[in-house]
């Protein structure tokens, strides 16, 4: 019985998974003990004792009159009886052992009491003859056998059957005192089985409370999680999921471990500070660490709890990622419709100024050009009116980068290839003159042999290296090196800060630099239009960079840039290839070559000095001209006359413009023939014009030989 007590109190501790609950298995030894103890007032004569491990008496039914340290010298002799003395006492003992708690329980019955029927036995004998003396030593051995032995051994049986979990009563027969042991031995079942089915009663509501908590907490759609002492103890479903981790590799981690390196610092901070008291709760979004190191963001509702007596934190999460992935692309979107309608603002601005100012400079390039054409070489003023011109064509550069800028100057026209470009520009004056300003910067280029042609503009192309090339130089005031690399690369995944790249074969064109490199501030802004850091007087428009990125945007390229303070800049520019040859039968006009034949042409222009400068150069060239100031007045003088050919301005106000005054002229004279001479830049109206049969495009300044050439070519058309 001793036994089955110890091993129901240690089982119960096992089915809570309490063992290691130090008040826990003192409450359960103690309950032990006393149910130990009671055996003695069950079963009357019979002494119960428990020994621990040292053999120290630790709970007894009776006072011991002995050393308690005497039974370390007895033979352990278990699961039987064995007859002993015991200080001064004789006594039998039966001895058993329980592993777990390392304790000896000990039933003991003195002589005196076990010996009682033998001592009557022996009085009768005495008196008796032999004979009598035998009979009742033979009936005192039935007696005991049957009466005494036979019912202790049930009683053992019956224990040892408690022990496995049996709760057997025993076949009560008769009212003597073994029958009563037998009886209160019945009892203690009863009362252990009502225990039992307490106990189990108990442990279905604790197994019934634990299931709805599991399902509560493994079925929620919150990340739920529990720090103690800075380590995970419990992760639920939902959070070893979204962080992919797996319940083993979790549990153990410090808290910080998995929070991003970004948000470490302060996160702890928050922690620590609902440890200490200072926050019972708090509330706020962080960065976790996925076991692939992806970062996650959670939106957190931390507070400080009470688990098993200790302090703990408790986490509640949910997983915003996405929504705050929208939040930085919303961001983002937003930042490129207001830089796109910043551009949209300066281009319509930059349209509008640069047609004013290229009708201006048309006089400070062509008037010098009309007073060159028959001066002396050795004419002392041929030298301060060439500067005027030079001026001019520089200021109609500027002019130029402003309708790039507006995105209606760029003519994707022919096919060309960029090694040539690059080397063009690299054997050119400008880059003589940059050289001249950076002589310890030392250049160099590694040209793919094969590399396969763009469409574009040679012109546009040209400016974007130049620029690229210039600023690289600026950037390295000490020396440096500029490196230039071209290679045909097929493209398939996004570049730079581009979602999306159209696949296919690109030129690439890298330029780098070890000059000091741009902040990430200015990484942002080097596209703007009119944001320079370049030396004034150099370059210093601020357009060089608009420039670039709007040229790539015309040839359907991408562009990416890295730079760091200290470290240099990386320009790539990726233009999609194409399978076309370079045109290389270029033809080189004379002046004896644009020369007319008196071939009658009628210039329409609505502004005096436009009108003067075309029809100088013009009857410079040997042709008859004539002048309307206006649509209206030029479809007018071409009811009642012929001309050979239209020099018509795009942009006439007030009135009808160029479209639709050679719209109208058709209808007179379907055959005519016309270029277009404009400030502005080739538009729908310009190419609907040509499609009606207008030739050549005249970007206004021009010179004399270009108006020329361009009169010519459209003549032997």
């Amino acid at each position: 019985m001793g036994i089955t007590f110890c091993e129901e109190r240690f089982g119960d501790i096992l089915e809570l998974r309490m063992e290691d609950n130090p008040e826990m298995n003192a409450a359960s030894k103690k309950e032990a003990i006393e149910q130990i103890i009671k055996i003695s007032q069950i079963l009357p004569g019979i002494q119960m004792m428990i020994i621990d491990k040292d053999w120290k008496i630790i709970g007894s039914s009776f006072n011991v009159p002995f050393d308690q340290y005497v039974f370390q010298k007895r033979p352990k002799i278990q699961n039987r009886i064995m007859t002993d003395t015991l200080g001064d006492y004789r006594v039998r003992l039966y001895h058993q052992s329980f592993p777990f708690w390392r304790w000896h329980i000990v039933s003991i019955m003195f002589d005196d009491d076990y010996m009682a029927p033998i001592i009557m036995a022996k009085r009768i004998v005495s008196i008796g003859t032999f004979g009598v003396l035998f009979i009742v030593l033979l009936t005192m051995l039935v007696l005991f056998i049957w009466r005494i032995n036979r019912p202790l051994k049930s009683i053992i049986q019956a224990t040892e059957e408690i022990s496995k979990g049996n709760l057997i009563p025993l076949s009560v027969k008769g009212k003597d005192e073994i029958s009563q042991v037998s009886l209160a031995f019945n009892f203690m079942i009863h009362s252990l089985a009502r225990d039992k089915k307490k106990i189990n009663s108990i442990i279905k509501e604790l197994k019934n409370s634990e299931e709805q908590y599991r399902v509560l907490t493994e079925s929620s759609l919150a990340n739920i999680a529990m720090i103690q002492k800075d380590e995970y103890m419990f992760a639920n479903k939902m959070m070893l999921q979204t962080l992919k981790f797996s319940y083993k590799n979790f549990i153990g981690l410090k808290f910080w471990e998995i929070i991003h390196p970004k948000d470490s610092d302060w996160v702890t901070k928050k922690i620590q500070n609902l440890k200490m008291g200072s926050l019972q709760k708090d509330h706020f979004e962080c960065r976790f660490l996925s076991k692939t190191g992806k970062p996650l963001w959670f939106e957190l509702l931390a507070t400080l709890i009470r688990y098993q007596g200790k302090d703990a934190i408790l986490i509640h999460a949910i997983d915003i990622t996405t929504r705050k992935n929208d939040q930085s692309e919303r961001r983002k979107l937003e930042k490129k419709l207001a830089r796109a309608q910043k551009m949209e603002s300066l281009g319509t601005l930059a349209g509008g100024v640069a047609h004013d100012l290229n009708n201006v400079l048309s006089g400070i390039v062509g008037y010098p050009d009309l007073l060159l054409f028959d001066m002396a070489e050795d004419d002392p003023l041929r030298e301060p009116i060439e500067t005027i011109q030079k001026s001019g064509l520089k200021a109609a550069a500027i002019v130029q980068d402003l309708l790039t800028l507006a995105r209606r100057g760029v003519a994707i026209t022919g096919v060309v290839n960029l090694n040539e470009i690059i080397s063009e520009y690299l054997d050119s004056p400008e880059y003589v003159k940059l050289k001249s300003f950076h002589p310890k910067v030392n250049l160099e280029t590694h040209f793919e042999v094969d590399l396969l042609n763009i469409k574009g503009s040679q012109v546009h192309l040209s400016k974007t290296i130049m620029n690229l090339i210039s600023n690289a130089a600026e950037s390295m005031p000490d020396g440096g090196k500029i490196i230039i690399t071209t290679k045909n690369q097929y493209i398939d995944t996004p570049v730079g800060n581009y979602d999306t790249v159209t696949e296919g074969e690109f030129n690439v064109v890298t330029i780098s630099d070890t000059g000091i490199g741009i902040s990430s501030e200015d990484l942002e802004k080097i596209f703007e239009p009119f944001y320079t850091k370049k030396i004034m007087g150099r370059s210093g428009t601020g357009l060089g960079m608009a420039v670039v990125w709007g040229t790539v945007k015309d040839h359907n390229g991408y562009i990416d840039v890295h730079s760091s303070i200290g470290n240099g800049t990386i320009f790539s520019l990726y233009f999609p290839i194409t399978r076309e040859v370079v045109n290389t039968d270029k033809i080189n006009f004379s002046i004896g070559y644009c020369k007319g034949n008196g071939e009658k042409i009628l210039i329409v222009d609505d502004i005096k000095e436009q009108r003067d400068i075309a029809s100088g150069m013009l009857e410079q060239l040997n042709y008859s001209v004539c002048v309307a100031s206006s649509g209206e007045e030029a479809v007018q003088y071409m009811k009642e006359n012929s001309v050979d050919l239209l020099v018509l301005d795009m942009i006439m106000d007030p009135g009808i413009d160029g479209l639709e005054t050679y719209e109208r002229i058709l209808e007179l004279h379907p055959k005519q023939k016309a270029i277009i001479a404009s400030g502005f830049s080739e538009t729908s109206r310009v190419e609907n014009a040509q499609r009606l049969g207008a030739g050549g495009y005249l970007k206004k300044p021009y010179k004399i030989k270009e108006l020329g050439q361009a009169v010519k070519q459209e003549l032997e058309r």
